[in-house]
């Protein structure tokens, strides 16, 4: 037969094995939340450094032969 300190015991340890896994359970999503967010950050810095570097190749190309394509194909 179990004793009143079961009663009580049992039922308080579930409730605190709930909380401690909703507090750390909290933690980590919010964790995982920021560390997307780096991600999607970082990712979104390097493609628009490629774009950069894209753009100023092509003006650079662009430069050096004069900048006058077409009237240079039409001559």
């Amino acid at each position: 037969m179990p004793t009143a300190a079961h009663v009580i015991y049992i039922p308080a340890m579930l409730m605190f094995g709930i909380l401690i896994g909703y507090f750390l359970g909290t933690r980590a999503a919010r964790d995982a939340l920021a560390a997307e967010q780096a991600r999607r950050e970082a990712k979104a810095a390097r493609r628009a450094a490629r774009h950069a570097e894209h753009v100023a190749a092509a003006s650079e190309i662009t430069t050096k032969s004069g900048g006058n394509d077409a009237q240079d194909s039409s001559q």
